[in-house]
């Protein structure tokens, strides 16, 4: 049949039934894409995915398990791109073969993993994932499309900066702060005050002695 495109919120078919999760496979799975997609080429990619997307249609729910989890452990963005190349790939085998168990599985975590594991803040790199985005048009419906752009568009959207804070100015103290202690200056003499020519009453007592002492 031809292929049809996948929504998100399409309810699963019958053969994606709850079952136990096959631990050993998913093991072995992690491993091959630990050991076998670092720094390898576009062939190789091509090839795995060849060889594997026939697994998608028996241990879909494995498969996606192992890359979701080797996607979130990769330190080296590189090692994280060429699992995602793996990842697209086995996608649009499925897409083609219309294994829609696995593209349904896969579309759960999907808009999630773009946002966290995909590299957007480094150039080189934001530019390939944006080429990968645009080739899954085709594969998903317009709802789902929609949530990966909008993820898209507000990881690569830069930052708010903020305005540099101006320090307050210094505070000038005041007599009625604590830390106030007034300036060390030199106290100006006082002139001498001439006595007046009109004698008062204390003039008077104070020259009493005085003029006792001149008899």
């Amino acid at each position: 049949p031809a292929p049809t495109q996948v929504a998100a919120d399409v309810p699963p078919p019958a053969e994606m039934a709850e079952r136990p999760l096959d631990q050993e496979f998913v093991t072995q799975f992690k491993g091959i894409l630990r050991e076998g997609l670092k720094r390898t080429t576009r062939t190789t990619i091509e090839q795995f995915a060849d060889s594997s997307w026939e697994l998608a249609t028996t241990k879909y729910t494995e498969m996606v398990h192992a890359i979701e989890y080797r996607l979130a452990e990769c330190e080296d963005p590189n090692d994280r791109l060429y699992t995602w190349y793996m990842y697209d790939a086995v996608l649009k085998k499925s897409y083609q073969h219309n294994n829609r168990v696995f593209l349904l599985t896969a579309t759960h975590h999907l808009p999630t993993l773009v946002e966290k594991c995909m590299d957007w803040k480094d150039a080189r790199l934001a530019e390939k994932y944006a080429k990968m985005l645009k080739t899954w048009r085709k594969m998903f419906d317009s709802n789902l499309w929609q949530m990966l752009q909008n993820t898209q568009t507000k990881c690569m959207s830069p930052e708010p900066t903020t305005a540099p804070v101006t320090p307050p100015p210094p505070v000038t103290p005041t007599p009625s702060s604590p830390s106030y202690s007034p300036p060390l200056t030199p106290v100006a003499a006082q002139p001498s005050r001439k006595r007046s020519r009109h004698i008062t009453e204390i003039d008077l007592v104070e020259d009493v002695p005085k003029v006792r002492r001149q008899r």
